[in-house]
């Protein structure tokens, strides 16, 4: 039975570790778009995610998933401005402040 569990809990984890969807990241995200074409996109690194390439290309993904849920951007889109705020240890805040190509500032 513990042989069962231990598995169960494997398969589990690895589950989570495969990658999220923006929509299933939600908890951990906010996107806000502004009607100028603007938008603020704000999550957080976590275990699977971390400060490298490869964590920076999920929360990339998340993003394009929010623009794409949203209807927005569709000639592609800038980021402005990228700010990460280290929160405790390895942990960190991650900000992205982009706008929509072919608005006002571009």
């Amino acid at each position: 039975m513990k042989a069962i569990i231990a598995v169960a809990s494997l398969l589990a984890l690895s589950g989570c570790a495969a990658g999220e969807s923006f929509t299933s990241s939600l908890n951990n995200t906010v996107f806000e778009p502004f009607d100028d074409g603007r938008f603020v996109f704000y999550t957080h690194n976590k275990a699977p995610y971390p400060m490298d390439a490869a964590g920076e290309a999920y929360r990339i993904e998340w993003l394009e998933e929010a623009l794409t849920l949203n209807k927005l951007c569709l000639k592609g889109y800038v980021i402005d401005e990228r700010k990460q705020v280290k929160r405790w240890d390895v942990v960190y805040d991650v900000w992205y402040y982009g706008h929509c190509k072919g608005t006002a500032e571009t």
